[in-house]
């Protein structure tokens, strides 16, 4: 659990970094033009990392939490 966090965390920076990127570059060049799709990724990003550490911290501390639930019923 603690690796698939790790991931989890590293590419949501990674998301967070391009889609900044790319809403830099887009708004230097076009004032009043942006991509739908960067805001949903800056967005998501910015999500995961405000929900993963307590979705994680939960399920160290309880084992019946809805992590933990989650992840044996898709397995």
């Amino acid at each position: 659990m603690v690796f698939a966090s790790g991931v989890t965390v590293a590419f949501s920076f990674a998301v967070l970094i391009l889609a900044a990127l790319i809403m830099y570059f887009i708004s230097s060049h076009y004032s009043k033009f942006h991509f739908p799709f960067v805001a949903l990724g800056i967005a998501t990003s910015i999500l995961t990392f405000l929900t993963l550490p307590v979705m994680l911290v939960l399920s160290m501390s309880r084992k019946a939490a809805i992590p933990s639930m989650i992840s044996i019923e898709i397995a």
